[in-house]
């Protein structure tokens, strides 16, 4: 009796010292804390402060001046959930770095200097936020992508990224669901490009160079609902370019070269609601260009070239809602223009439209603006 009495006294002393050094700890005097979040940003620091507080669970350390990561200067914050450490002269992360803050949801490293993807992502086992936003990160690798993939949403924007590699075979653990690849040196997109993130449902790839988009370079990613390549220098867009991505709902190819889209560009998009092709250099539209788009509820055509309407444009499109042909170059508007149904906005304004026949809007019953 008098032995287990010990043990529970002891036990019971470890239990209450552990107590005691947790939740008595200082705010180290270079941050204020509240609750588990402590605030170091803005303060002017040079390195990460090495008396942080093992109940951490919320650190900024963002604006300041720290531009190296020791290999212990996260040791022991085991609740840590949120890292913020952008806009400070980081090149660099020791490869063990994340091994001790296992628990992580989001690492921010914006407006740093890093030249490649921080090694170690995969030690954590639930990271959902990876911002590496304008870094100088330039290459990316197959061994990047594997770890890359284990995160659910990646901000690789505003580095100078030039190609994305093909990754062959599967993935493990791959949970990416988000990829902003935007504002890169992207020049082209290559055949099953992102095929092996199958997850993923939602890709930017505006301000790029991208000249060429090749058929299926998106093939495989069967829960894609948002492509957005606006702000490249796309001039054709290639026939069955989208052919197997089932549940995609929206494609902006806004300020692109476009003045060609092959008949069948657009088959097997039969969820698209939403087409931004404004500001190109389309001069004319035919039925086949649309073709397959049975679904689609809104089109942007703004600021292109057109000059006439051919009312066999629109033979697929008959559920569309919104249209915009704002600033291009319509002289007329013929007989039956728009033989749209269910069209309730168009946009006409900013042409040179000289003649309008009388029967021009015929057939738009349900039209309100």
């Amino acid at each position: 009796m008098k032995i287990l009495w010990l043990i529970f006294i002891c036990s019971t002393k470890n239990v209450w010292g552990t107590f005691i050094e947790e939740h008595f700890q200082r705010c180290p005097v270079e941050c204020a804390c509240q609750g588990s979040q402590v605030d170091c940003s803005g303060r002017e620091l040079t390195e990460v402060p090495s008396n942080l507080p093992t109940w951490t669970e919320i650190l900024y350390l963002q604006d300041n001046h720290i531009s190296t990561i020791h290999v212990d200067s996260f040791q022991g914050l085991n609740r840590l959930i949120l890292l913020d450490l952008g806009n400070n002269l980081i090149e660099s992360i020791p490869d063990q770095e994340f091994a001790s803050i296992p628990q992580l949801h989001s690492l921010e490293l914006p407006g740093n200097n890093l030249q490649s993807i921080p090694s170690g992502i995969d030690s954590f086992t639930g990271l959902r936020l990876l911002n590496l936003r304008n870094n100088k990160i330039e290459n990316i690798s197959e061994s990047d992508v594997s770890q890359l993939a284990r995160v659910e949403q990646v901000d690789l924007s505003h580095n100078t990224i030039q190609t994305w590699p093909e990754y062959p075979g599967a993935l493990e653990n791959n949970r990416l669901t988000k990829l902003d690849l935007s504002y890169n040196d992207l020049q082209s997109l290559q055949r099953h490009t992102f095929s092996a993130l199958h997850n993923l449902i939602s890709i930017r790839l505006s301000g790029n160079n991208i000249k060429r988009l090749a058929p299926d370079a998106f093939k495989g990613l069967q829960y894609l609902k948002n492509i957005d390549l606006s702000r490249n220098s796309i001039r054709v867009v290639e026939a069955i370019s989208f052919h197997s991505l089932d549940e995609l709902d929206s494609l902006n190819f806004a300020r692109n070269e476009i003045d060609r889209i092959q008949a069948g560009a657009f088959y097997g998009l039969l969820k698209l609601r939403s087409l931004n092709l404004g500001s190109n250099k389309q001069s004319s539209l035919s039925d086949g260009e649309l073709f397959g788009l049975t679904n689609l509820v809104s089109l942007d055509l703004s600021n292109n070239h057109f000059t006439h309407i051919y009312p066999s444009a629109w033979t697929y499109v008959k559920n569309l809602e919104w249209l915009s042909l704002t600033r291009n170059r319509l002289i007329e508007l013929p007989s039956n223009a728009f033989e749209l149904p269910k069209l309730r906005h168009l946009s006409l304004a900013e042409n040179t439209i000289e003649n309008i026949h009388r029967l021009s809007f015929e057939g738009l019953d349900a039209l309100e603006i």
